[in-house]
């Protein structure tokens, strides 16, 4: 791999780290990021093309445009060529601009934090944060996701679509589930010492 193609996929697998709130270390952790890849993209990796990118499996072999292509539409690009038209024209800029307005779940949230959703069309989904990347929603409007509802979500992104996972909806569970997919989500977050949604749906 030629040293300038070397730098970009460094960049890109940085920016997948960010997504992931991870850098995989272990076999446990490779299949996660592949599991949190897949839900976004409804594209499968292997666990074994992720562990040699990050150089868990020592095998000099250049990536395929086709592993390029997914990790790139995971970070909110439309493609490995995206990618590097984006990064390329903004030199040494480390941060995608799509990634601006987020929440990195396990480091922005605390214990008690609430997050407001709304999507098209006139959606509404209030989550308590519970910690490890746990949610509980407390209200809802017009969603499938109704009160009492738990999902895990890692990564929440302002104006893309919100992937969930490990839902569990009374008796029923689902895999992932995905709010806002043509125009993506909007968000709040209020923090725990407001208690202002809890207060706006108990009242």
């Amino acid at each position: 791999m030629d040293e300038n193609k070397q730098k970009l996929v460094e960049e890109l697998m940085a920016q997948v780290e960010e997504c992931l709130s991870l850098k995989p270390l272990t076999p446990k952790e490779f299949e996660h990021a592949c599991r949190i890849i897949e839900e976004r993209t409804k594209i499968r990796l292997s666990r074994t093309t992720l562990m040699r990118m990050w150089g868990y499996v020592r095998e000099q072999v250049s990536p395929r445009l086709f592993t390029l292509t997914t990790l790139a539409k995971f970070c909110g690009y439309a493609d490995w060529t995206t990618f590097v038209k984006q990064y390329t024209h903004h030199g040494d800029q480390q941060s995608n601009p799509v990634m601006e307005e987020k929440i990195e779940v396990l480091d922005d949230l605390s214990e008690g934090d609430i997050v407001c959703f709304t999507w098209r069309p006139g959606r509404v989904m209030e989550a308590q944060y519970h910690g490890e990347g746990r949610f509980e929603v407390i209200y809802a409007e017009r969603t499938r996701l109704r009160r009492g509802t738990s999902f895990l979500c890692y990564l929440i992104i302002k104006g893309e679509p919100l992937f969930v996972s490990s839902i569990t909806i009374g008796d029923m569970t689902l895999s992932a589930y995905v709010c806002g997919k043509v125009n993506g989500v909007q968000f709040e977050v209020i923090k725990k010492e407001t208690g202002r949604a809890q207060q706006r749906h108990t009242s």
